[in-house]
């Protein structure tokens, strides 16, 4: 059986070429795929040829789209890697994690989502406007990245089904190292009773997800830290 081994996503800034002549911006990648921006998107299923040029070569893999957002970008799974194209992308990441990944002094963001999907279109908007930007998919990931990294802003959709988000901004005003870290809401649904509870645990905002758009989400942000 193969070697079973997870990583998380780094970040890529290398371009990528779609289907041999589409040249576009990779983001980040993991060992299972990658997000790219492009104004150019493919539909949902759809398989195309990636080409990325790595250190000791380039690297080619067919991939399928994952989720894709107009003017944004698109989320892309490989397909089938063999032993040689699992080496070069494990030997980036490895390389990547031994790395400085705090943006050389830019402005952190962490979103706490746990839908990747979710997160993914904003964190590209975030990292194109010069922001560095980290995800958590569950509270106890979440302030575990807080207490280690620490974070200039942090955009949560409090509504999950493991736990209550209201609940977790509450506990991060009991403690002392955390208790100042601004947040802003993004939420899944909007509910008045929810958005004053907000309010209340002091958010800077209360946006709902169907009505914020990447560009609208990353003007507020810069309105409330610069990158």
């Amino acid at each position: 059986m193969p070697e079973h081994r997870k990583q998380g996503r780094v970040r890529l800034d290398r371009p990528v070429l779609l289907n041999g002549c589409i040249k576009v911006t990779g983001l980040d990648l993991s060992e299972g795929g990658l997000y790219v921006h492009t104004g150019r998107n493919f539909p949902k299923g759809s398989i195309i040829q990636i080409s990325i040029e790595f250190d000791r070569g380039l690297f080619k893999a067919a991939a399928r789209v994952q989720h894709s957002e107009p003017g944004v970008g698109m989320g892309l799974q490989f397909l089938e890697l063999d032993q040689n194209q699992t080496a070069v992308i494990r030997e980036f990441l490895d390389l990547s994690k031994n790395q400085p990944q705090d943006g050389s002094g830019k402005k952190k963001v962490l979103i706490l989502d746990e839908m990747p999907g979710s997160s993914s279109k904003y964190k590209s908007r975030l990292v194109l406007e010069g922001y560095t930007v980290f995800e958590a998919a569950d509270c106890d990931s979440a302030l575990q990245h807080l207490a280690s990294e620490g974070a200039d802003l942090l955009l949560i959709d409090p509504y999950m089904k493991q736990a209550d988000g209201f609940e977790f901004l509450a506990r991060l005003r009991t403690i002392p190292a955390l208790e100042a870290v601004p947040f802003l809401v993004l939420a899944s649904r909007a509910v008045p009773a929810d958005m004053e509870r907000a309010r209340g645990l002091g958010a800077l905002g209360f946006a709902a997800k169907s009505t914020f758009s990447p560009v609208k989400l990353a003007e507020r942000v810069k309105a409330i830290i610069k990158p």
